[in-house]
Order: structure tokens, then sequence, then C-alpha cells
């Protein structure tokens, strides 16, 4: 096995993936392992960086925490990871409790570090960090279309403010005027800040991200969003032998499309998909009632006759809120089992590439189907990138965030994954 550089856990399965993009881009040879690894699992010799994707971002705190502690230990001991990252998502979203903070107390114990940097700016997906502030697409956090989340509302975009009330320790800002001076001058005003355990970090621009990558190169131990990922691979690459990640991959084949996202991009990604492909909304609370059923939805994709097709239950957040209170936040659960269950039967009869829309969807997904460990190719869009299971070379996926890709995002990917 190659030396493994980066060792990085993700809050859920398409944060892993998006996150794995970047390194493969910056230039490392990236795999995805969905969930805990067994103790006795190795990656692919040619792995140069592993993403663990957990299901972290809203579980129960000590779940979250014993979780990530046991990935970070096993990259850690086991492959002897020179760094750790901890991905967690560019709009910094968590439980009301947050599990960001704790998950990062729980490694700097371990580690026995003092701080770590908190950088969840993402420049090319429009997030971004000012003045400790996060912002996306020029919105502070608490006045974009994450304030509407149904599962981890966002209301507050100070930073160091979010952190402090989830972790244990005291937070400050390094601001952009600091990062635009010499790396040397960075270090040195750092040696300042002793004090501080969470180190929220400026970043708008690619310049940003290469001086926190410069003055943080020999921390064991960073966190933030796949911002860093592309300049963090870029310096472990450095004067390396690599070669292109190659997917092998059958001709085209039957698509399904699964979005289970209430983003505005992704139903925006919905309509412009559906102006072309036959498309089918489900109504949770017809499904809830069991006025439909799994078995009517599959009907339905069967008839499709092979022809690339989507399925959905995206709605606007408003919508969304209706149904959690008529019918409890497990409506949530009851959609996920619904997608993974249609994706299962699918793949069984023939399907061999699958688009999904959604965190929580996606991991839905690759649980049902029994996949754990990832190769990861070309990007479609930015964080996007294609993946094919180890276990399953047959079959290609792409499970992106609610909010990543352009409209056209659907349609693109499934040009891309069947040429």
């Amino acid at each position: 096995m190659a030396d493994l550089y980066i060792g990085c856990v993700a809050d859920d399965f398409t944060g892993a993936t998006d996150m794995a993009s970047f390194l493969v881009k910056g230039g490392l040879n990236t795999e995805i392992c969905d969930g805990i690894p067994d103790q006795n699992w190795r990656p692919a010799a040619s792995t140069q960086a592993l993403v663990i994707a957990l299901k972290s971002r809203t579980e129960p705190v000590e779940i979250a925490v014993k979780d990530s502690l046991a990935c970070f230990q096993w990259l850690y001991t086991k492959l002897k990871a020179k760094q750790l990252y901890f991905k967690y998502c560019s709009t910094f979203d968590s439980t009301s409790e947050g599990n960001i903070g704790p998950v990062i107390d729980a490694v700097l114990t371990t580690l026995a570090l003092d701080n770590v940097i908190i950088s969840p700016a993402l420049p090319v997906n429009g997030r971004s960090v000012y003045l400790g502030h996060l912002f996306v697409n020029g919105l502070l956090l608490e006045n974009s279309s994450m304030r509407q989340h149904p599962l981890t509302p966002m209301t507050n975009s100070n930073l160091m403010n979010l952190i402090e009330q989830q972790g244990r320790g005291k937070a400050t800002n390094i601001s952009h005027t600091t990062l635009e001076s010499t790396t040397d001058d960075i270090k040195q005003q750092l040696q300042s800040l002793s004090q501080y355990q969470y180190l929220v970090v400026d970043h708008f621009n690619d310049q940003h991200a290469k001086a926190i990558v410069c003055a943080f190169a020999d921390h064991p131990f960073l966190s933030g969003s796949s911002g860093l990922a592309e300049p963090l691979a870029q310096a472990h690459a450095l004067n390396q032998s690599l070669t292109d990640t190659q997917l092998t991959s059958l001709d085209k084949a039957p698509t399904l499309v699964l979005a289970g996202s209430c983003s505005v991009a992704t139903r925006e990604q919905i309509a412009v998909f559906s102006e072309d492909y036959a498309s089918y909304q489900i109504d949770p609370t017809l499904l809830h009632k069991g006025d439909i059923s799994c078995d009517d939805i599959w009907q339905w994709f069967v008839a499709q006759d092979n022809a690339p097709c989507l399925i959905y239950s995206s709605q606007a957040p408003e919508t969304v809120k209706e149904h959690q209170q008529t019918m409890g936040v497990n409506v949530a659960q009851l959609l996920e089992q619904t997608f993974a269950s249609i994706a299962k039967k699918a793949v069984e009869h023939g399907t061999r590439r699958l688009i999904v829309a959604g965190g929580e969807t996606s991991g839905a997904v690759t649980q049902a189907l029994c996949v754990k460990h990832f190769v990861v190719g070309p990007s479609i869009a930015p964080g996007v990138p294609i993946i094919q299971p180890r276990e399953f070379p047959e079959l290609l996926m792409t499970l992106k965030s609610g909010n990543f890709g352009a409209a056209d995002f659907f349609t693109k990917a499934l040009t891309m994954m069947n040429e």
C-alpha cells in the first residue's frame, strides 16, 4: 500500500464524495469507505487518500462522537495517515445540539492537540467566510435557504458563536488580512493564539486556501469543508509519481435518478430534467396513509422500459414542515426507506447507473445496495464525482449534496456516466 497522506472522516456520504472529488482533482488516488471500516480491511495498494463516510451529521451527539473517533483512531493507528481531516458541510449544518464541536473536541483530546482550524468555506460553490461569518452565495447563512432546512435549520452565521455553543473551547477568527501575509508571518501570529482551541479562518478565494494549507501543512488534524482539499492534495502529491484514476465501465446502461433533497438547486434540477424525461413525484402523505406503496412506484418504473427516468420526493421547505407537523419527523425515514428499496430492486433488474440527490437519501441507497468501498473518478460538477463500487464494478453512481450542481446537472450526469 502507498503512503496514506490524508485520512478523512466525513459526516455524511455526499460530503465524502464531495471531499474525495477535490482530492482526486488535486492529484491523489482516492478511495471512499462507507461506514466504520472493518479492522482488517485495507484500501487498495495505490490509494493515497481515504475518505470514510459516516451518517453523523444528524445522529445523536454520543453516537456521532463514538463513530467518528473510532474512524480517526483506525486511520491514525492502523493506516498511519500523515494528516487527519474532519469533513463537515460547507453550510456548517448539524443537529441543534451540535455534532461538529463534540467530534472536534474528542479528536483534540485523543491526539493531545491544542487547536484546530474551522474552515467550512467552498468558494467555487458559493460558500465563503469573511471575518468569521459564513456566507452562502453572498447571503449570510442565516438569510439563506439553509434557514428553512427540514433537518438542520441554520439561523446563525457567526462561526465563532456556533462552534463555542457546540464545543468546550474558545474560538477566534484568523482574518483574510492575516492570511495575505507571508507563511512565516502567519505562523508567528498563530503562536499568540494558544489560548484558543478553534481557529475560524477567513476564506473567500483560492489564495486564502493555499495560504491556509501552507500555514497548517504540518498540523496533524484539520477540519472544514472540501474547500481545502485540492490544495492540500497538491501539497502532498508534490514530486510524487501518480497515475490518473481510471474507472472500468460498460457501454450505455439503464439509468435511474433519485432525488430526496428539498434544496432550491435540486428542485431546479428536477424541473429541467422532467422537461425531457419521465418523472414520478412521491407524495409523502399518500405514502404515509398507505394510499400508494413502494410496489406502485416500482410498477411505474418498470413501465418506463429501461428509459432514463426520475423518482423524487422534493418539495418546498414550507410543505415539508407541514408534512412533519401532520405525520411526524419519521416521514423522512419513510421516504429514505422507499428510495432505498426502489434503488435495490432497480439494480437487481439491470439498472447500472444511479444518480442520487440528497445526503440522507444517498446514504440509504448505498446501505441498501450493500456497497461499501468506492473508487473515485472524474467530477460532473465541483464536489460531485462519479464513483464505482469495488464490490460491483458494473455499477456507476453519483451521489450529490442537495445544493450542488447547475440546473442541468441530472442531464449532464446522465451523459457523462453513459459515455
